[in-house]
């Protein structure tokens, strides 16, 4: 018995395979219509999620910004909906952290493109772990 806790809690699975540890990126072929582009990388160290960063890169207008930094649309998007990138690119990053696993994330009120676009993401970086492929992911705008 103490031998399968311990296997068990060596490192993430999903499914019965282990995260390899790397670099993992995922991003859209292009911006959206707003002019941001998702991107997520995920780190996996001692195959174990270590860290993660989801935002959307700026172009056109919006050219050389973080949507999380951008204070003007974190202040609009607030007032508007009661949340902003701020607050739930955090949110969503910190669930998958607690659960290494895109299924058990929830979509946040107000967000939901977002989360959407970040659990889509979470799976295809978590895949790429589990075969240790570190090659860039884009996937289609939708």
């Amino acid at each position: 018995m103490i031998m399968i806790a311990l296997t068990a809690s060596c490192g993430a699975k999903t499914g019965s395979r282990e995260l390899i540890d790397g670099i993992y990126s995922v991003t859209f072929d292009q911006a959206d219509s707003t002019d941001w582009k998702a991107f997520l990388i995920l780190t996996v160290e001692q195959n174990k999620i270590a860290s993660v960063n989801f935002d959307y890169e700026g172009f056109g207008a919006n050219e050389g910004k973080l949507k999380s930094e951008d204070e003007a649309y974190n202040e609009a998007m607030l007032s508007a909906t009661g949340t902003n990138p701020q607050m739930y690119l955090s949110a969503l990053e910190a669930s998958l952290m607690k659960s290494e696993d895109p299924e058990n994330i929830s979509v946040v009120s107000g967000a939901t493109t977002s989360s959407n676009d970040f659990i889509r993401f979470a799976k295809e970086a978590l895949k790429a772990a589990m075969d240790g492929n570190p090659n860039p992911i884009v996937m289609k705008q939708p």
